[in-house]
């Protein structure tokens, strides 16, 4: 597979992985937390097979991703901080 295939490879176990969670966390079939279970160990095989570039890449647009998050929350706790004071 080339790297521009992994990558979606590696989205769509995260998203069947999450689906069978979620239907495990509904119904408690531990048949349904085996798929997820199964479907990330497939999403770290397909990361291990990227290339070094692609990992790197992968990588920093999850750094990203984490520093968007951290920015939201920041930002939200300086607001709800100034609104307190008011």
């Amino acid at each position: 597979m080339t790297d521009t295939e992994l990558t979606q490879h590696i989205k769509d176990c995260g998203k069947h992985m999450l689906a069978c969670y979620e239907r495990f966390q509904t119904f408690g079939d531990p048949a349904d937390r085996q798929a997820a279970v199964d479907w990330l160990e497939a999403q770290k095989r397909a990361q291990e097979a990227l290339s070094p570039e692609a990992k790197a890449a992968r990588e920093a647009e999850i750094q990203r991703s984490i520093d968007d998050g951290v920015d939201y929350f920041a930002v939200a706790g300086q607001r709800d901080r100034e609104r307190l004071a008011a």
